[in-house]
């Protein structure tokens, strides 16, 4: 072989070689776009996967919180319906013994009991004084079932509030200036 064949081999291999490498680096880019498409087309499955379930998470906390809520604020009127502050004190304990997870533990706490004899005896008089015809029968009675609370004598509370005359004081204030 001539050197002038050997000089065309060599360009011709080098033209190759060029030609080869310029195919490697396309087959290349190719690859990089189909790993680009795989992942973007896995994205685009796996995403609203992923935002549904989040949904879902965001939906059932959700409703748990208005669950509570709702039981919450169904308790605290089952509460309120008494009129005394026993009887609303006594459902708060039943309420709070019925379903102890579903109430904070301060529930039976919150509601202020008063000392129970003070709260009989402020109604003993609420309802007696309701009834009786008078606030001397009102004494009386009381004097009868707690003798150990005698706090005014009857016969004081008759002579109360009327001078000697038996009629109602006068008010200095209501009354014409004498001259």
């Amino acid at each position: 072989m001539s050197n002038g064949d050997t000089a065309k081999d060599n360009r011709d291999l080098e033209a190759n070689t060029g030609l080869e490498l310029a195919k490697l680096t396309l087959e290349r880019q190719k690859i990089e776009i189909e790993r680009s498409k795989a992942k973007w087309t896995a994205f685009s499955v796996i995403g609203p996967f992923v935002l549904g379930a989040i949904t879902l998470i965001y939906g059932s906390y959700t409703q748990l919180q208005q669950a509570t809520i709702q039981f919450q604020t169904k308790a605290i009127e089952v509460i309120g319906q008494p009129e005394t502050v026993v009887e609303q004190a006594n459902r708060a304990k039943m309420i709070a013994g019925l379903f102890p997870d579903r109430v904070p533990p301060t529930f039976e706490q919150s509601i202020a009991v008063p000392d129970i004899s003070t709260y009989y005896r402020k109604e003993f008089i609420r309802l007696a004084s309701q009834k009786a015809s008078s606030a001397t029968e009102v004494v009386r009675l009381w004097n009868k079932m707690n003798p150990q609370y005698v706090w005014i004598n009857p016969d004081e509370l008759d002579n109360k509030g009327t001078d000697q005359r038996g009629s109602q004081p006068t008010n200095p204030r209501s009354s014409p200036k004498q001259p």
